[in-house]
């Protein structure tokens, strides 16, 4: 049995190639990065509405009763029953969208596999999760107005592409000091 580890792909013609195995933790990470992000932006939303939401007599939750009002405490409530459904539905949806868009990104991989700028890497994993975002968007917000489409599209579209970037980022970033790590411990024989 042969204790040496694989050899990396990546060569000084390829430098940026990959594993399978790389493309689908890459998915995953975005996924993850998207429902995070998706979380954060909501409980955003959830802080401004339940510190604007109105109180007896039209005074906000701040001018009654500040964090301990009723109007702030309800807001809360139904803010985070919110939350907990965006993750759900959100999560599953984008689930099955990161299980469609991974192979998108292993031909756009593929594609700048002989590129070793980063930054190149970064935007082009940006624009493709816009894309993808958008078009994801659209096509469920078709299923309401079109002014539900836009607003969906204009959230979505920024989020996955912030999304696709990290997920690349971080997934490279683990192949790239893993290649090192391997390279300190089995240096090519002289």
């Amino acid at each position: 049995m042969n204790d040496e580890p694989a050899p990396s792909l990546r060569t000084a013609e390829e430098p940026m190639t990959f594993r399978r195995s790389e493309l689908i933790r890459g998915g995953f990470w975005t996924w993850v990065t998207f429902v995070a992000l998706m979380e954060a932006l909501l409980a955003v939303g959830v802080v401004i509405g339940a510190s604007t939401a109105a109180g007896p007599h039209g005074s906000s939750a701040a001018q009654d009763g500040g964090a301990f009002g009723a109007a702030w405490q309800s807001s809360i409530s139904l803010g985070l029953y919110g939350m907990f459904l965006a993750a759900l539905i959100g999560g599953t949806v984008s689930g099955l969208v990161a299980l469609v868009a991974t192979p998108l990104a292993g031909v756009l991989g593929r594609r700048l596999r002989h590129v070793r700028a980063t930054a190149i890497h970064v935007a082009a994993y940006a624009i493709l999760g816009a894309v993808v975002g958008t078009a994801i968007s659209l096509a469920i917000g078709s299923l309401s107005s079109g002014t539900a489409s836009a607003l969906l599209a204009g959230i979505a579209a920024p989020l996955t592409a912030v999304a696709a970037a990290t997920g690349w980022w971080i997934t490279a970033h683990q192949a790239l000091r893993e290649d090192a790590r391997v390279a300190a411990a089995w240096p090519d024989p002289v």
